[in-house]
């Protein structure tokens, strides 16, 4: 009931600030920019989104891609943690309220309350659900379709595809698990109301009582609720109400899962949700350790899995300094044939951002001060391309990484594949583009000049 009542004061706060937000005239792209000191309403399709380590912010464009957008919505410092509180926005229209502000790179608002933003509509709507793709845009499409399935009651068809999805170990182009894709989409920042999702969860439940689907949905849910809660800061941070819900969300979420430690391996979500769980409480060392050991013995190339022990593995929660790239590396040695290298690609990979944002604090560089080392993720993205060489989004992360590490040869050769499929999702900016092409083609660019390739 506790929990209710705050979702509900939360929803109260939202609706009012809407209230306010419709009060005032909606404008467009264009003419918001122009009331520099004003607060204003704003309505617009985000046409691109760039995030920049350099500044701990992350940036929606309007009007335009970046360099060429009219208006730029900037979620910065603190602030970045309430992206999560939505699903992608690159080409989602959204209503916007705030103050217009002189930028560095033209007018921008500050967002500090997710309440500023409303989801009006989404772009490039839904796509078959046994379509394959890459890319942030099919991603976001995949969602689309499977929300679409979920609002509509159709239970029946998500059961099917989940229990067949991970039966068949499916993956789309590029490796993508679609088991991952498919409760990603019922996760964090859902396009769905949350009173209507909780809703309908109950409703598939009642409904097909002896699935495991809705019920790690719902474990997910409150397990990623907690965080919320917390925040994702240091321990100092958290204040004693957020360690409060924190712990009794983490202790629900935990209770719902050892209800199904029966079944546990009928789906893969149950070592992950039970692995966010197990950092939150802070398990011992080799309580996680066995935790890990047996979702591995499930599937040894579940990426996920991993990723969840590289962050366990961090100095700000339970690991050493340079622990979390030593467990990396042990992987070469534990899976030979390749499978190892794959596995040191997709890690790195998946903690790129995060650990570009940290290299830039430091003013240090990835190969040289973070000990990953450039042949074995090498081997893994061209092992990547053998099997799917029209995955575009990984040619356009391989070319990235090829970049930090100085190989100016691989760097101009995936540039010339890609062409025009450079994807700004994973270079920020067409800046960066150009200038990585300049210095891939020799043209008196040194690698540190971009912060990218730092």
């Amino acid at each position: 009931m506790a929990m209710k009542r705050r979702m509900c004061g939360a929803v109260g706060i939202c609706l009012w600030l809407a209230g306010v937000a419709g009060a005032q005239p909606v404008l467009s792209v264009d003419e918001a920019a122009k009331r520099i000191g004003e607060v204003v309403t704003f309505e617009g399709e985000v046409t691109g989104v760039a995030a920049s380590p350099q500044f701990k912010a992350t940036y929606l464009s309007f009007g335009g891609a970046y360099p060429f957008q009219a208006l730029s919505v900037l979620f910065a410092g603190e602030h970045e943690d309430l992206l999560g509180k939505f699903p992608p926005f690159n080409g989602m229209t959204v209503r916007v309220t705030g103050k217009v502000e002189k930028g560095r790179k033209g007018p921008e608002i500050r967002v500090t309350d997710a309440a500023q933003i409303q989801l009006m509509k989404s772009k490039g709507d839904t796509v078959s659900l046994d379509a394959d793709g890459d890319g942030g845009e099919f991603r976001q499409q995949m969602s689309r379709s499977l929300l679409r399935r979920f609002k509509a009651g159709d239970y029946a068809t998500l059961d099917r595809l989940a229990e067949q999805w991970w039966r068949n170990h499916e993956l789309f182009r590029g490796g993508v698990w679609k088991i991952s894709a498919f409760y990603k989409a019922f996760g964090p920042g859902t396009e769905v109301d949350l009173q209507e999702f909780l809703a309908r969860l109950e409703e598939w439940e009642a409904a097909f009582p002896d699935s495991i689907t809705p019920k790690l949905i719902h474990a997910n849910w409150m397990a990623t609720y907690a965080w919320e809660a917390r925040g994702g800061g240091w321990a100092r941070t958290v204040t004693e109400e957020g360690w409060k819900l924190f712990r009794e969300r983490l202790a629900l979420a935990r209770a719902e899962l050892e209800a199904l430690y029966p079944r546990r391996n009928e789906c893969p979500m149950w070592y992950v949700i039970m692995q966010t769980v197990a950092l939150g409480q802070g398990w011992p060392r080799e309580e996680y350790e066995a935790l890990f050991e047996e979702a591995v013995r499930l599937e040894p190339e579940y990426i996920t899995f991993y990723l969840q022990k590289v962050n366990y593995l961090q100095p700000k929660w339970h690991g050493q300094e340079g622990e979390w790239v030593a467990f990396v590396h042990s992987l070469l040695e534990r899976f030979p044939g390749g499978v190892g290298e794959e596995l040191y690609a997709r890690i790195a990979w998946g903690v790129r951002t995060d650990v570009d944002r940290s290299l830039l604090e430091k003013q240090q560089h990835f190969f040289p001060d973070l000990g990953l080392k450039w042949e074995p993720m090498k081997a893994g993205f061209e092992r990547i391309l053998a099997r799917w060489p029209d995955a575009n989004l990984v040619r356009n992360v391989y070319a990235v990484f090829a970049g930090k590490a100085g190989d100016w040869e691989t760097t101009e050769r995936l540039l010339l594949e890609l062409g025009d499929k450079c994807d700004t999702d994973i270079w920020v900016t067409w800046d960066n583009v150009a200038l990585a092409r300049m210095w891939a083609g020799g043209k008196g660019l040194t690698n540190t000049y971009l912060n990218i390739f730092r």
